[in-house]
């Protein structure tokens, strides 16, 4: 199959992040640089977490918008901060072909 294939069978789904979930072990950053360049480097990753710097305070998560959609930090989230879903918005969907799908979850 080829990449253009992948993204478009990819992109009937989004993100769901749940901050309050997140303990900041970066391991969904660890994987997602090590996917991309062979080594361990959360500054080259393509998703970013914020840590918490005040207590009470939730990790900031997001995605840049160069992410490859290959949901290594979901399969390798240890507590579920960051799940897939599908995609409600059909009409989006059909104006749009690769953008972002990352969503944020309050």
């Amino acid at each position: 199959m080829s990449l253009p294939q992948k993204r478009k069978r990819r992109r009937n789904l989004e993100f769901a992040i749940e901050p309050k979930k997140c303990i900041g072990c970066l391991a969904c950053q660890l994987q997602c640089s090590f996917v991309l360049t062979g080594a361990f480097n959360p500054e080259k990753a393509r998703i970013v977490i914020k840590p918490i710097t005040h207590p009470g305070e939730e990790p900031e998560i997001f995605f840049k918008d160069d992410c490859l959609y290959c949901f290594r930090c979901v399969r390798y989230c240890p507590l579920g901060a960051i799940t897939l879903q599908r995609r409600k918005d059909r009409a989006y969907l059909s104006q749009c072909k690769y953008e972002p799908l990352a969503k944020v979850t309050p």
